[in-house]
């Protein structure tokens, strides 16, 4: 039997992460330093940032707060 599992905003981080491992900034620029990132609330959010700053070979990276060593990663769309 599967136990459902409440996900907030706070217990799970999205980020865009390209090809070399550099995160996504606010700005539009990229860094290495994860703390820089900017941390989407939302899905939609994240891809209206994709779409705005023209980003290209990139994945999509959830992050749980709570268990560090597990992430999601998937493929943004072309």
């Amino acid at each position: 039997m599967m136990t459902a599992v409440s996900i907030t905003s706070k217990s799970l981080k999205r980020l865009i992460v390209d090809s070399g491992g550099r995160f996504l900034k606010a700005d539009g620029g990229w860094t290495t330093v994860e703390t820089e990132a900017m941390d989407f609330e939302d899905i939609a959010t994240l891809l209206r940032a994709c779409s705005k700053h023209r980003v290209r070979n990139a994945e999509v990276l959830l992050r749980f707060r709570s268990a560090r060593q597990f992430e999601v990663r998937f493929p943004l769309p072309r």
